[in-house]
């Protein structure tokens, strides 16, 4: 998870940087600021929070949290009903390549 200031142009571009370099590493979007990587073991834990430490922008705060398969394969994603005005697509709508 990060928060990171971007008031400035300074900050917007480092915060920028930052996401484009975690995206670069493996890292996906769960959530606006929160990323995620599974890594196999921790060894891989300590080389991507020391790749991160190289990349850190001078402010904002970043946040690494490890959890388990079984810890996350036991997360409750709760969501509300979506809006009326959303559009269902089906396998006949969409084109794999």
């Amino acid at each position: 998870m990060f928060d990171l200031p971007v008031t400035k142009a300074q900050e917007r571009k480092a915060a920028s940087k930052f996401r484009k370099y975690i995206i670069e590493n493996g890292f996906y979007m769960l959530q606006y600021s929160v990323y995620t990587r599974i890594v196999n073991n921790f060894i891989s834990i300590e080389k991507y929070t020391k790749r991160l430490k190289s990349h850190l922008p001078n402010r904002g705060s970043i946040y690494l949290l490890t959890v388990t398969d079984n810890q996350y394969s036991n997360m409750n994603i709760l969501v509300g009903k979506p809006p009326t005005n959303d559009e269902r697509v089906n396998s006949n709508s969409i084109s794999l390549f």
